[in-house]
């Protein structure tokens, strides 16, 4: 909507004050919107749901690798005096992964992460995150650190591989029981051909107990490459442009015209003789935004 339009416009103009030109990726982040059904958020569920076709077990493998290279880089983030900073991103969901045109698949939406030294608890207890992709000592509100996310990347990869949801449930109350209850069913048993040696790294990465998880998020993604070979990039952004080559391109096509408005009023701002387009935008009044 137009509100959207000028918060994206604002973005962009401070994007080419920084001398930094968005790159396509940035380009689908920003032309998102609220959808949620689009090729970088629940990629499964446009696989499964939408196309009646379960996603390629290597493509699959490639998005989880890129979301645990993306965690791994995140836990071992360090403050400028060396010091681990203990960031757990504890949103880990299909909804905050994006799987760009280039066929590179990136963990967004730190929002509610957690690092030591800015450890807030949320008013009233109140649990943040998805409840189905939640670990079970987070929903038990314990001590929660990087096996939470090693976690979470293990439910979203069994849905990847079984096309299902792992928790369905009718209510909030019926999938915290389900998580808490610690028992989940292969993903071989809706896909026969998976390789046990498959399963296994999955029923590992959902062990409720933390300390029988994956040590990082970069020994669960070793351990997956040992079994079976990730889809190359190539191989995932010809499997993105088939499922959503059309919107892609649509959203392509609705940010090159953003671009040219936000151009417009940069003109705007320096020369009073530009278009009345330019200056009805220039106009209007600029939104904050965080990327």
């Amino acid at each position: 909507d137009k509100a959207q339009a000028a918060v994206w416009v604002d973005t962009l103009i401070r994007f080419r004050k920084a001398g930094y030109k968005p790159k396509r990726t940035v380009k689908m982040a920003l032309t998102c919107g609220e959808e949620t059904n689009g090729a970088f958020n629940g990629v499964e569920w446009l696989a499964a749901n939408k196309r009646e076709e379960q996603v390629p077990i290597p493509v699959a493998l490639a998005i989880v690798c890129g979301i645990l290279r993306g965690l791994e880089a995140a836990h071992r983030a360090r403050s400028d005096l060396g010091e681990p900073l203990g960031i757990v991103h504890r949103e880990v969901s299909p909804q905050n992964v994006l799987v760009g045109a280039d066929g590179l698949a990136r963990i967004l939406d730190f929002g509610v992460a957690k690092a030591r030294g800015n450890m807030r608890t949320t008013p009233h207890g109140e649990v943040k995150g998805k409840l189905a992709y939640i670990a079970p000592e987070q929903l038990s509100a314990k001590p929660t650190g990087k096996e939470a996310d090693i976690y979470s990347a293990g439910v979203v990869l069994w849905e990847l591989l079984a096309g299902r949801r792992l928790f369905s449930a009718a209510s909030e109350a019926e999938a915290v029981a389900k998580v808490l209850s610690g028992s989940t069913e292969l993903a071989s048993r809706f896909r026969p051909e998976l390789p046990h040696e498959l399963d296994a790294i999955v029923s590992r990465a959902l062990s409720k107990e933390p300390a029988r998880r994956f040590v990082s998020a970069e020994e669960m993604a070793l351990a997956l490459e040992r079994v079976a070979s990730p889809a190359s990039t190539s191989a995932v952004s010809a499997w993105v442009s088939k499922l959503a080559g059309e919107t892609l391109e649509a959203r392509e096509r609705a940010f090159t015209e953003i671009e040219r408005n936000a151009a417009g009023v940069e003109l705007g701002a320096h020369d009073h003789t530009a278009s009345p387009v330019a200056g009805r935008i220039a106009s209007r009044p600029r939104a904050t935004t965080m990327i």
